[in-house]
Formats: structure tokens, sequence, C-alpha cells
């Protein structure tokens, strides 16, 4: 098992892939499946934007404090 916040990664290392949602498990599944479901040409970027309401790249989408707070702590976590 493999626990990261970079996409790309876990595609490249993952044969199945699980997104979570403040503490729940909201989809998963492999690459191809989870863009399928997200809509023909969709990238794991839009598909964790549309189980989550975040984007993994630019922050909150919904604009809760919470998902602020979450995409902050990412954003560190990402220059250490």
């Amino acid at each position: 098992m493999l626990s990261t916040h970079y996409l790309e990664e876990a595609a490249a290392l993952c044969d199945r892939i699980g997104t979570r949602n403040r503490g729940r498990l909201v989809a998963s599944g492999t690459v191809a499946e989870l863009e399928q479901r997200a809509g023909a040409g969709s990238t794991l970027d839009e598909v964790f934007a549309r189980y989550t309401g975040t984007s993994a790249e630019t922050g909150p989408v919904v604009g809760t404090a919470y998902e602020a707070t979450s995409f902050t702590r990412r954003a560190v976590d990402r220059t250490r």
C-alpha cells in the first residue's frame, strides 16, 4: 500500500487507486476505471476533484474551512 498526495506517483506505481475525503473512501479502482467514471478524457486530477470537491493543484473548489486547511497542509508537505 502507498499513501501519497501526488496523483502522478500513484498512477505510475499502483494497480488500483483509492481516493479519500474527510476520512472516507469515496472512489477506488484502476486509473482507467476512475477516469472513465469521471467522464471521457478525464484526468486523475479531474477524478479527484469530482469525488472530493477539491482540486489537488489549486485548492478548495467548494471553499469550506476544512478543505482550505487540508489543502494548506498538503502544500506545506510538498515543500518539505
